[in-house]
């Protein structure tokens, strides 16, 4: 006996209707009203629903899709890569589509054996700006690879910081210099830079050290 639709199902095709759009490609008992939901609104938004008009396709992972087509991204290949294949769960695909929405470098977290708490880590690694491959690795455990990319985005604020205080110090020994009366400048130019090179070098010194112990 043939499968029939519901009242509920009916009721998306309506509104499919309603908004003159045409209801023969997800005309399919098969899917449940989540699904036919998520296909609507694709519709409605001029998504191209092709690539994931499947009823073996959650309407979890339909929504995903849709949000990020809907940002402009190409989701062609993505779809047939992490959807199409079967090869991530829908807990997996959510952090892959949401990460592709941010414009972030999606080499590191596809990787099936990844978790999705692990690509989140991988996508937080991304968005830090840090070279997530040095943890991008399926037999560290979510929680350390957290421990490492706080460990790479601290180095990655010391290296910013000496940066920073050397280039402020650079401009207050110059600022200096150019306030001196011009024959104390002759006088003691010596003893002066000799004295603002020792100051400099100290405090870059103490400066880099007291972050570097945080």
């Amino acid at each position: 006996m043939a499968k029939k639709f519901t009242e509920e199902q009916t009721a998306v095709f309506r509104k499919c209707i309603r908004s003159g759009l045409s209801i023969e490609d997800i005309k399919n008992p098969d899917y449940n009203v989540a699904q036919l939901q998520e296909l609507y609104l694709a519709k409605k938004a001029g998504l191209d629903i092709s690539l994931y008009s499947d009823p073996a396709i959650s309407a979890e992972t339909m929504r995903e899709i849709r949000r990020t087509a809907a940002e402009g991204v190409n989701v062609g290949k993505l779809v047939k890569a992490v959807v199409q294949t079967g090869a991530y769960n829908d807990s997996q695909t959510k952090e892959i589509m949401d990460a592709a929405r941010r414009g972030l470098n999606l080499k590191n977290m596809l990787n099936p054996e990844l978790n999705a708490l692990q690509m989140r880590q991988i996508k937080f690694g991304e968005r830090n700006g840090i070279d997530t491959g040095v943890y991008a690795d399926s037999a560290f455990s979510a929680e350390q690879m957290q421990k490492l990319r706080f460990e790479l985005v601290v180095q990655k604020i010391i290296e910013r910081l000496k940066e920073f205080f050397s280039q402020a110090w650079n401009k207050f020994v110059n600022w200096v210099r150019e306030e001196l009366p011009a024959e104390q400048v002759q006088g003691n130019s010596y003893a002066e830079d000799s004295a603002e090179q020792f100051i400099s070098d100290k405090i870059y010194k103490e400066v880099c050290i007291y972050f570097e112990s945080e």
